[in-house]
């Protein structure tokens, strides 16, 4: 399956630990993930709602319901777009993935 944009394994990661299951950069939980992502990416790059412009310069989509998640697409390899992140819907409540956090702030 091919997605509108590369599926970085950070953002694999990130979903992983939205959903409560276990970090992993390989393996069948992290295809299952990956796959996941293609889906909600090709939902959201041809939803009727824009996306936003960050700061950064990054475009943010919302997934499809019920988790409403935000996928941060930005650069990838060279000027490629690639979903870099995946974040929390606004009333998810779980923050960042702590791999994400500054290394003084994990615990």
């Amino acid at each position: 399956m091919e997605g509108p944009w590369y599926i970085s394994v950070a953002a694999v990661r990130d979903y992983l630990w939205i959903t409560g299951q276990p970090d992993a950069t390989d393996g069948p939980a992290f295809d299952q993930a990956e796959m996941t992502l293609i889906e909600f990416s090709q939902y959201a790059a041809r939803g009727k709602q824009q996306p936003k412009r960050l700061d950064s310069r990054a475009l943010r989509y919302r997934g499809p319901r019920p988790r409403r998640l935000m996928l941060i697409v930005g650069r990838g390899e060279g000027s490629l777009p690639a979903l870099i992140a995946v974040l929390p819907g606004i009333d998810d409540g779980r923050g960042s993935a702590p791999h994400r956090q500054p290394k003084s702030r994990r615990s």
